[in-house]
């Protein structure tokens, strides 16, 4: 019973054993190639779950420039050619929320956007600047809006948003919220997340050609 058993127990430790090692290669490998990209210091901080059975690993960094955040790096182990992440999310961030302001400024004046980091690893370079980055894709934009005579103008306003966005080639995925005049007088970066996932939001989705592929109110 015990020779039998032995190939067995071998089997799992040698099993395991590899699923460690495989763990360990995914993580240095996505350290090395952030580091090699953007010339920075990365630190891991975990796995994340993936589809059952794909070769494709994810995991998150941390990165001190953006203390806080979850850094998303995804590729296959030993193919560096497959490996992205959404960094460069994060280093245009500032500079794309400023463009979007001036382009929602256009359309109504007490208008706020705030753009987020997509959960999805890109190939953009390093040297992205802010409106490739709004251009490379479906970039997720937070706007606030005035609730004053909202529904009887909302409409005509999103068309004009969308043709604002699209003179400078940018499609988006939008979430819509109206607050009352003080409360959107008073949103920041640091508080706009606390108003979205109450209900009353709309969702507007660009495709490739600029127009909506999805326009919905909730």
């Amino acid at each position: 019973m015990k020779r039998k058993l032995l190939p067995v127990i071998l089997a799992i430790v040698i099993g395991v054993t590899g699923c460690m090692r495989n763990g360990s290669t995914f993580q240095e490998e996505s350290l090395s190639y952030m580091q090699e990209k953007y010339q920075e210091s990365f630190q891991w901080i975990e796995p994340v779950d993936g589809q059952f059975g794909s070769a494709v690993k994810s995991g998150y960094l941390s990165s001190p420039s953006f203390p806080g955040e979850k850094i998303l790096v995804t590729g296959i182990p030993g193919d560096r050619d497959s490996f992205s992440d959404n960094y460069t999310a994060y280093l245009c961030r500032e500079g794309a929320q400023q463009l979007l302001w001036q382009i929602v400024s256009s359309v109504d004046k007490d208008w706020k956007a705030f753009c987020e980091p997509e959960e999805v690893g890109m190939t953009l370079p390093k040297e992205t600047t802010a409106l490739e980055y709004l251009q490379s894709g479906g970039v997720l934009v937070k706007l606030f809006v005035n609730e004053e005579n909202w529904e009887a103008v909302r409409d005509g306003k999103m068309e004009q948003l969308r043709e604002a966005l699209w003179e400078q080639k940018i499609s988006a995925n939008i979430t819509v919220k109206a607050l009352d005049k003080d409360a959107l007088e008073a949103l920041t970066q640091d508080t706009y997340s606390s108003y979205l996932g109450t209900g009353g939001e709309g969702r507007f989705v660009m495709n490739e050609q600029g127009e909506f592929a999805l326009a919905k109110w909730r």
